[in-house]
């Protein structure tokens, strides 16, 4: 599957979807992982930095935060069998905006729902 098509058919991801993944694959998530969605999901408009997204989470480095949403988004690609090569891969859990120097990550529409509907946030 390339790239693009990989992209699209995350586009398409439903919250369903993602509900089902999260179940699959909780017991293999770190309580640090749950705790950045959180964080993710309360933030202002449900946008973050990776700066500001360790800095919520307790972690010195931003590039924490960056490799354990990278390792969530492995494990959620893995289980939608979805491989990514050029594409970030945590684009399954955010879209990606860079309009200064640092990337802004705005949670997916269906994640935050999935996670609501999982009542794993309030």
């Amino acid at each position: 599957m390339s790239d693009e098509l990989a992209y699209e058919r995350i586009e398409k991801l439903t919250a369903d979807e993602y509900v089902t993944a999260f179940r699959a694959i909780a017991e293999r998530m770190t309580v640090y992982e749950l705790l950045m969605l959180q964080a993710h999901y309360k933030s202002p408009k449900q946008v973050i930095t990776a700066t500001e997204l360790a800095n919520k989470v307790g972690f010195p480095h931003y590039q924490t935060a960056n490799s354990l949403y990278g390792r969530l988004a492995s494990k959620l690609l893995e289980f939608f069998q979805i491989q990514l090569t050029e594409w970030v891969k945590i684009n399954v859990l955010v879209k990606l905006n860079n309009p200064n120097d640092e990337w802004e990550w705005t949670l997916r529409p269906q994640v935050a729902q999935a996670l609501e509907k999982l009542k794993w946030v309030s």
